[in-house]
């Protein structure tokens, strides 16, 4: 995505670091793609073996990657939704990628994941926790008491 606002430049600060892993990744399955070419000249086995696990990590990376960004296809106007993460009254949590603004929530755990706050409203606290920190990602109290307090 090419950035021409400052909301986009948020966005993408928001989900760096799971685009980070994506690229990491992309880095990793081209490394063994190479590395079979490689050793094809030395030991055709061995290449076999290193052939399949790069192209294994390469089709799971370019899903990872179309889902990354794919992420803001169910947004109707993304203009709206950049702005809206440059508005002030846009919640923010140091050191924890969770956005909330005045529509949408955001987090950018291991994917990128953007919820409309009318679905997050409808979900009780459980939910709610589980929405804002998925997986084994530490429950912090505070942001999920703001959060909640919030979309009310």
């Amino acid at each position: 995505m090419k950035i021409q606002s400052a909301g986009q430049q948020k966005y993408q600060d928001l989900i760096r670091k799971p685009a980070e892993r994506v690229r990491t990744a992309m880095i990793v399955w081209i490394s063994l793609a190479c590395l079979a070419f490689i050793s094809f000249f030395s030991n055709v086995w061995v290449a076999l073996i290193l052939a399949a696990a790069a192209a294994v990590l390469a089709a799971r990376n370019i899903g990872a990657r179309r889902a990354l960004e794919g992420e803001l296809d169910g947004i109707e106007d993304r203009e709206d939704f950049f702005c809206q993460l440059m508005e002030g009254n846009t919640m923010e949590f140091p050191g924890h990628p969770v956005v909330v603004t005045r529509e949408y929530l955001v987090t950018a755990y291991q994917t990128v994941l953007v919820y409309r706050l009318e679905e997050v409203k409808k979900a009780g606290r459980e939910e709610l926790k589980k929405i804002l920190f998925p997986g084994k990602v530490k429950v912090n109290e505070e942001i999920l008491n703001k959060v909640s307090a919030y979309i009310g």
